[in-house]
């Protein structure tokens, strides 16, 4: 009987895509982020990005271009600061030119 009323049902079911309104913060964590937020400067807040790919190759040129849009956004004066490995490790295109220009030099 679940089964069925499962596949009746099926087509009602929607992925909430806000993971703020599903995030539970037990008291002592809300706490703790509270003296965290207190003892760095409280009116800019941190936010964590990922970059993603089916392969790493994939996964680190998202992750360079996300570093280069996050670079404009600082140089304009809308980001304070981040940090990001996107400068440094680099898909592997980009470490076959940057060799190819260093041999070439």
């Amino acid at each position: 009987m679940l089964i069925v009323g499962s596949f009746a049902a099926f087509h009602d079911v929607r992925f909430n895509g806000d993971i703020a309104s599903v995030n539970f913060l037990s008291e002592r964590y809300q706490k703790a982020q509270t003296h965290l937020e207190n003892l760095t400067d409280s009116k800019y807040k941190s936010l964590y990005t990922t970059a993603y790919g089916n392969s790493l190759d994939e996964a680190l040129t998202q992750n360079t271009q996300l570093y280069h849009a996050l670079t404009q956004l600082k140089d304009q004066g809308k980001l304070q600061q981040f940090s990001s490995l996107g400068g440094i490790v680099l898909p592997l295109a980009e470490q076959q030119r940057r060799l190819t220009r260093w041999r070439t030099f």
